[in-house]
């Protein structure tokens, strides 16, 4: 069908040209960026999972049970800190009394926490606070002088500057207080590249308004490494001035210690104290419990309700992928060209590929070859992200991949044409075989019986075994109900969720007819008390009627298949619903109409069948006679 459509290959060409393109626009598109942050980069790194983050930085964090710690032993703290008693006055004892929020931690703090992290051995301390306003003049020269001493003592000192905007496009710089930017050796800017929806892309490291403003982390790795030449950062070339963070875990998945971890006497603390020794120390809020706080923000590897990682963690990742010489690159970066060229192009040549597949190979082989081009484009991108942090898009191509995939099967339908005859009754497959397959089978009338089986219980088995084992079962079993049907020249028209329709279309005579569709469904009851589910056999509940329908194959969104229509299907659907009500637990039961009753009895004999008098079927005003077919003690070959 296809290939009347795009004869030539030059045409195939064009087609699959359009389609790459259009795929590797939606890939560069606005939306299509939301879905790689959001979907692809997401579902990277979750399967890649956790990894050990290198050994090199420390989280500090400012927590409310921190706060709290603080402010409930602030008016005695010799009980639990030798240290925190030396260097509190009794003014700061009464200013740090009730303390529980972290956003309120007052200067003096600091330099307790600052003088405590230097006697542990700290190489640098980054804080991510920014003290942009002159304070307490006995604070601020408590925290300046604290600051001097560290770096006296060897411990680098780097501040945190607020950049935000103010009117529209222009930025406001907000430096920490004179007093103490003298004393620190470096500071930084901690700004994030965002996307609509709030999802952090990148880290911004330089700004043009302030070319002499690196970023925070950028200073803080030039402070480890002794690199600080005057700058306040290390800039990164003009092309592209962000950082992608390359995330090790989720959010808590840097090592982190509190304030009690940095005061108390207990040995428990002091033991974990000593992971201070020889790394960066980065201070400043990280509590879950204020994920709405102005320092938290979305990431992707932080998900459902704790989707928001500290800025003080984000801070320290990018300082340990620089230190390892790891951040996360797009590949266009990689290679050396304009970001985002690469990525447009190889989308676009997996857009070309799968439309060529699907168009040149036949329906089912073209769908199996796009779902494979599908997988193995997501193992490199796999691969690549785990091995050497490059980011490759995934969700846009192999999105368009699997829609080619699936309008590939589609196309299937027109291969299986020529098996439809096999199912077909013989005057019905004539035609169709006296067709050349270019336009479906029109519907035509014929006598039938039409059977509608279902298994009993489906809903309630299904929800107590796992869904492998219920498909497994259910699977063997519709193979067996098949063959039966077919061993007695039926057609399965449908078979959908455990139900199966299924019609006898009349041949040879009412009464043989009738009797195939009996015997079928003894059939297809034996095949489901011979499979098991939760230690007992299945069971299916069946009901046969006789009458006109209309037989034929139809068409529509692109589907070929074969139907019947017509009032002897809804009466088959309502007397397997009367199986349903007059069955025994565990038991298969048939129900069949009088008309099949009457067709068949002369070969089954009378007593096959139980009467169940007049009934009234759903959405019928006169009352029907119903049989109950019995389904054991037969011998179909001497029949």
């Amino acid at each position: 069908m296809r290939d009347r459509i795009f004869p030539h290959l030059w045409q195939q060409i064009v087609v699959a040209l359009s389609v790459g393109l259009v795929l590797a626009g939606l890939q560069a598109s606005f939306v299509g960026q939301r879905i790689e942050h959001g979907g692809g980069l997401t579902w990277l790194y979750w399967l890649r999972g956790t990894v050990a983050p290198p050994d090199g930085a420390v989280i500090l964090a400012l927590d409310d049970a921190g706060a709290e710690w603080v402010g409930f032993h602030a008016r005695d703290p010799g009980r639990v800190s030798a240290r925190l008693d030396g260097c509190l006055t009794p003014e700061d004892r009464g200013d740090l009394a009730g303390l529980s929020n972290p956003l309120a931690v007052p200067r003096v703090l600091y330099a307790c926490a600052l003088d405590a992290l230097v006697a542990a051995g700290a190489r640098v301390v980054a804080f991510d606070v920014v003290f942009r306003r002159q304070g307490d003049p006995r604070a601020d020269a408590r925290l300046a002088g604290a600051m001097a001493a560290a770096r006296a003592a060897g411990t680098s000192i780097v501040l945190l500057e607020g950049v935000d905007r103010q009117v529209g496009d222009l930025l406001r710089r907000e430096r920490p207080a004179p007093h103490l930017r003298a004393e620190a050796d470096a500071t930084g800017m901690f700004r994030v590249g965002t996307d609509s929806t709030g999802l952090v892309i990148e880290i911004e490291e330089t700004l043009f308004s302030f070319p002499d403003l690196g970023s925070f982390p950028a200073a803080a790795s030039a402070a480890w490494q002794g690199a600080l030449d005057g700058r306040e950062g290390v800039p990164v070339p003009e092309r592209y001035r962000g950082t992608m963070p390359w995330y090790y875990g989720p959010p808590g998945t840097l090592a982190m210690i509190d304030l009690p971890t940095v005061f108390a006497d207990d040995p428990a603390m002091a033991k974990r104290r000593a992971a201070i020794a020889g790394r960066a120390v980065f201070v400043g809020l990280a509590d879950l419990d204020r994920v709405a706080e102005k320092d938290h923000f979305r990431t992707v590897v932080a998900g459902g309700a704790a989707d928001a990682m500290p800025g003080v963690e984000i801070a320290a990742t990018v300082f340990l992928n620089r230190l390892n010489g790891m951040t996360l690159r797009p590949v266009s970066l990689a290679a050396g060209v304009p970001v985002g060229a690469l990525e447009f192009v190889l989308t676009a040549m997996a857009g070309v590929v799968g439309c060529l597949a699907v168009l040149k190979l036949s329906g089912w082989h073209g769908a199996l070859a796009v779902f494979a081009l599908a997988a193995g484009l997501m193992a490199v991108s796999v691969s690549v992200f785990v091995s050497a942090a490059l980011w490759l898009p995934v969700a846009t191509p192999s999105g368009g991949l699997f829609v080619l995939g699936v309008v590939g099967a589609l196309g299937g339908y027109a291969r299986t044409r020529a098996g439809l005859a096999a199912r077909l009754p013989t005057p019905v497959a004539e035609r169709v075989r006296a067709q050349d397959g270019g336009e479906a089978l029109e519907m035509r009338p014929i006598t039938a019986a039409v059977m509608f089986a279902d298994i009993a219980g489906s809903t309630t088995l299904a929800s107590r075994v796992d869904a492998a084992t219920y498909a497994a079962v259910l699977t063997d079993f519709q193979k067996a109900a098949v063959a039966g049907v077919a061993e007695n020249r039926g057609i399965v028209v449908e078979i959908e969720g455990d139900g199966l329709l299924a019609a006898f279309a009349l041949d040879e005579g009412g009464e043989a007819t009738a009797l195939r569709a009996c015997l079928a469904a003894r059939a297809v009851a034996e095949a489901a008390g011979e499979r098991r589910l939760l230690e007992r056999p299945l069971a299916v509940r069946i009901g046969i009627s006789w009458g006109d329908v209309m037989m034929g194959e139809t068409e529509a969104g692109g589907r070929l298949g074969l139907r019947v229509i017509g009032d002897p299907v809804n009466v088959a659907d309502r007397l397997q619903r009367v199986a349903k009500r007059c069955s025994a637990s565990h038991t298969s039961t048939i129900i069949v109409a009088d008309g099949i009753r009457q067709r068949a009895r002369h070969a089954l004999g009378d007593a096959a069948f139980e009467p169940l008098g007049e009934t009234i079927l759903e959405g019928r005003e006169v009352p029907s006679i119903l049989w109950k077919l019995i389904i054991s003690n037969y011998d179909p070959d001497e029949l």
